[in-house]
C-alpha cells in the first residue's frame, strides 16, 4: 500500500499544475492578442473607449444622484417647515379658543432626524 503523504504530496502537485495551466490559459485568452500589431491597436484603442464612455457615464449617474439627493433634502426642509408652521398654527387656534391646557401636535420626524 502506497504512503498516504506521498499520495497526498502527489495529488497536490497535480492540482497545482492544473491550476497553474487554467490561470495561464485564463489571463492569455482575456487578451486574445493576436500577432497583427495593427489589430491589437484597435482592440486596445476600443477597449480606452469603452471604459471612457463607461467613466463618463457613471460619473453623469453620480451627478444625477446627487442632484436628486440634494432635491429630496431640500423638499424635507421644506415639508419640515411647513409642519413647524402648521403646528404653531394649529397651537395658536387652540389658544385662541381657550384651550391651554392642550400641547401642539407632535411634529413626525424624517428618517434622518430632521425638522
Amino acid at each position: 500500500m502506497p504512503d498516504p503523504g506521498l499520495t497526498m504530496l502527489a495529488i497536490s502537485a497535480v492540482l497545482f499544475q492544473v491550476i497553474v495551466i487554467i490561470a495561464v490559459w485564463h489571463t492569455t485568452s482575456l487578451r486574445r492578442s493576436t500577432d497583427d500589431p495593427e489589430e491589437d491597436a484597435r482592440r486596445e484603442e476600443r477597449e480606452r473607449r469603452e471604459g471612457a464612455a463607461r467613466r463618463i457615464r457613471e460619473f453623469e449617474e453620480h451627478e444625477r444622484r446627487q442632484e436628486l439627493e440634494k432635491k429630496r433634502g431640500e423638499q424635507r426642509r421644506q415639508d419640515a417647515a411647513m409642519l413647524r408652521e402648521l403646528a404653531r398654527r394649529t397651537s395658536s387656534l387652540g389658544q385662541a379658543e381657550g384651550e391651554h391646557d392642550e400641547k401642539a401636535p407632535l411634529l413626525p420626524r424624517d428618517e434622518k432626524n430632521v425638522w
